[in-house]
């Protein structure tokens, strides 16, 4: 973020976005620049979601793997890996590593 709170990444350039009225984004005009309130926070919260685009095409049986940038619900990064394994057409499962001595989980999703 810079100084006067435009969302900026480690590169320098500025965060585009469609403005928001009363919850609504307006795609019909050009993306303009994120800011920020400066000095505004916002609690932690936990990684809730994660989307992932699979490859409806790819065999039964291919697996592949990704890191994932997770955060708990006091806004500690802690880096997943999930592994997907296609098991059947439009049937994927995957497995989520965390680091030694955290949780891991594992589960089917079904895809369209």
């Amino acid at each position: 973020m810079t100084n006067n709170g435009s969302l900026t990444p480690q590169e320098g350039q500025l965060v585009l976005g469609y403005p928001v009225t009363d919850g609504v984004v307006n795609t019909n005009t050009t993306p303009q620049p994120i800011t920020l309130p400066i000095g505004a926070t916002e609690g932690a919260r936990a990684t809730q979601n994660i989307s992932v685009n699979l490859d409806s095409g790819a065999a039964v049986g291919t697996t592949f793997t990704t890191p994932v940038m997770v955060y708990d619900s006091l806004g500690q990064s802690h880096q997943a890996t999930i592994t997907y394994d296609k098991t059947a057409t439009n049937l994927w499962s995957y497995l989520i590593a965390l680091p030694p001595g955290e949780a891991t989980g594992s589960e089917s999703i079904t895809g369209s």
